[in-house]
């Protein structure tokens, strides 16, 4: 992969019924709520980047925020990467699901993204254990509950 295109975002939304509503009224898109793991699954229209998002409910932290992931090959590399050029990592590289590695960063100037490698489909084909969603749902939980302010770097 020569290019690392933005894949996933996500809200942590005070209210996830009434924004991923919003979502599907003004924009058309498809958005379900998945009881397994407990969050909107958004799809945009075909052909659309990010092709997927997710909306949930925050349960710790006080500020909603978006995420916006960035895919790439190999996230080890590209965490010693942002490091080299001046970015903070605010989340080591972790294995939320089996087979995808998160490892969040902020930029320069503070503002925080994610990477995101792929070592399989898994998120696409749906195969996800009940397991393994429930444990990336509480990670993302426990995240968001140490948000940094904007511009503030530290742990979201």
């Amino acid at each position: 992969m020569k290019d690392n295109p933005v894949v996933l975002w996500e809200l942590a939304s005070h209210d996830d019924k009434r924004s991923a509503e919003f979502f599907r009224v003004v924009f058309g898109w498809e958005v379900e709520f998945d009881e397994r793991v407990g969050f909107y699954r958004v799809r945009p229209p075909a052909g659309a980047h990010p092709e997927r998002g997710i909306i949930f409910t925050l349960k710790r932290a006080k500020l909603p925020f978006v995420a916006v992931y960035i895919q790439v090959q190999d996230v080890r590399a590209m965490r010693d990467r942002v490091v080299a050029h001046g970015g903070h990592i605010v989340l080591e590289p972790e294995e939320p699901v089996p087979g995808s590695w998160v490892c969040l960063f902020n930029e320069p100037s503070g503002v925080t993204f994610a990477m995101l490698e792929e070592r399989q489909q898994i998120h696409r084909q749906g195969t996800r254990t009940r397991k393994a969603a429930a444990g990336r749902t509480n990670r993302r939980q426990q995240r968001a509950g140490t948000q940094a302010g904007p511009g503030k770097r530290g742990r979201r």
